[in-house]
């Protein structure tokens, strides 16, 4: 039987807690159970957090992704401005070297000295064909 003992004023039982109280069934998935509104309160609460979580997670995803493309784009304008900039320092070496080129005393030292030009001692003559009159 049970042990109990005895003091002043009241009798303690040591007996099993299952002896005690008759246990409650347990709660599981597997169990069914009518719905409840209270019950499904609950449910609904529970899959407003997950909505909830869902969307804050999806929102720092986006965020995320937002500011790596933003850096990326950032980074491709700085290295669009350096390209720039040495394609203009370029153009402007080429207009140079174009206008040392075009230059007509370079252009006069070379005719003379590679195929022999000659400078005239007059200015040249021009010949005019005559008109034909009808």
């Amino acid at each position: 039987m049970t042990r109990t003992q005895s003091t002043a004023n009241s009798t303690v039982s040591a007996a099993p807690r299952a002896a005690r109280s008759p246990a409650k069934p347990l709660k599981t998935a597997a169990t069914s159970q009518p719905f409840t509104a209270e019950g499904g309160a609950i449910w609904a609460r529970r899959w407003l957090i997950f909505g909830g979580l869902a969307a804050a997670a999806l929102c720092v995803v986006l965020f995320v992704a937002n500011v790596l493309r933003v850096s990326k784009l950032t980074e491709d304008i700085e290295r669009l401005k350096k390209d720039h900039e040495r394609l203009t320092h370029q153009n402007e070496l080429f207009r140079s070297e174009i206008i040392r080129l075009q230059a007509p005393e370079r252009i006069t030292r070379i005719a003379r000295s590679k195929i022999g030009m000659v400078s005239a001692s007059s200015a040249p003559k021009t010949i005019t064909a005559p008109e034909k009159s009808e």
